[in-house]
């Protein structure tokens, strides 16, 4: 719910607010402006109003965000847009926002923390025809997602 205020009061901000092509900044801190529409440069399909996702969104996620999916007018009237848009990356399922950012978070962490200090038992697999069972699963709804938003 932390995370939710930070989106609410900042976040959206950060990541959609017009700005540089490397943080987004003015407009819409405080959800003020955003509304149930949808806005032009982010597609007919993506309300300005949804909620998604502290420290974390506010410095990594939401940066990140804008130089994504980042859209605004310049005050020439020109689209502007993130850096990594203008270099012609398209993101239709979240997949560098999302898992790059969260992937390298992780390593950063693993990095931090370490090798454990004590020597942990290898477990054998409970089931192996589980762990297919389950592959199998998410592969089907990771190609089914995946094929259905673009």
């Amino acid at each position: 719910s932390l995370v939710g205020v930070q989106w609410l009061l900042i976040g959206y901000a950060f990541a959609f607010g017009p700005g540089t092509s490397f943080i987004g900044g003015g407009g819409f801190y405080g959800a003020i402006g955003i509304g149930l529409e949808p806005y032009a440069p982010y597609g007919d399909n993506l309300p300005t109003s949804h909620f998604g996702g502290s420290m974390f969104a506010t410095v990594i996620y939401d940066p990140v965000a804008h130089w994504v999916w980042g859209a605004w007018e310049a005050q020439d009237g020109k689209m502007r847009y993130g850096w990594l848009r203008e270099l012609g990356v398209l993101d239709f399922a979240g997949g560098i926002v999302v898992h790059l950012t969260s992937g390298f978070s992780a390593l950063a962490v693993a990095l931090v923390i370490g090798q454990p200090s004590k020597k942990v038992p290898q477990e054998e697999a409970h089931s192996l025809p589980l762990v297919f069972i389950g592959t199998s699963l998410l592969w089907f709804g990771w190609n089914g997602f995946n094929g259905g938003s673009a």
